[in-house]
């Protein structure tokens, strides 16, 4: 087909397939990223997936939303929502003295600092998700809407 124009990526068939293989390749990120366990010196896998879509994927999240993959994508992020979820169940229910470090804050004060942000980070992902189902088939849509134009003329 070739390009339809010069406004955005959707307009040519190259561009259209470097966002494709872009989304492809960070889909397999956040899954890798999804299986990392974490340990006491490290978060678990699905807070470093949180924190890459805070900077790397909910600024861009509907252009993303028009490209190829993008279900994968919603997919690998409905998974980190609901592990981190789960890193919520289990920060509520273990102790603070747990989470006594030596960052200076107390066990309380940790354990609230931790929960602030994993929140914060369930709303962020959330906001990702719902643009994601917000514009599945936009991309499609424009895409057909070019060829009937073309066919016309």
């Amino acid at each position: 087909m070739g390009y339809s124009g010069l406004n955005t990526w959707g307009d040519g068939d190259d561009a259209a397939g470097l966002v494709a293989d872009h989304v492809h390749h960070l889909v397999k990120v956040v899954k890798k990223g999804l299986g990392e366990k974490g340990n006491e010196v490290n978060p678990a896998g699905a807070v470093n997936v949180a924190l890459m879509n805070e900077s790397f994927i909910l600024p861009v999240a509907k252009q993303l939303s028009l490209a190829d993959y993008n279900d994968q994508l919603y997919e690998a992020l409905l998974q980190a929502r609901k592990l981190l979820f789960k890193e919520i169940d289990d920060l509520t229910e273990t102790s603070t003295n747990d989470w006594a470090g030596s960052n200076g804050r107390t066990g309380a004060q940790n354990k609230r600092w931790h929960l602030t942000a994993y929140n914060r980070m369930v709303k962020h992902l959330s906001e990702t998700i719902r643009t994601l189902e917000r514009y599945p088939d936009q991309y499609q849509k424009a895409q057909q809407a070019r060829w009937k134009r073309k066919k016309k003329a």
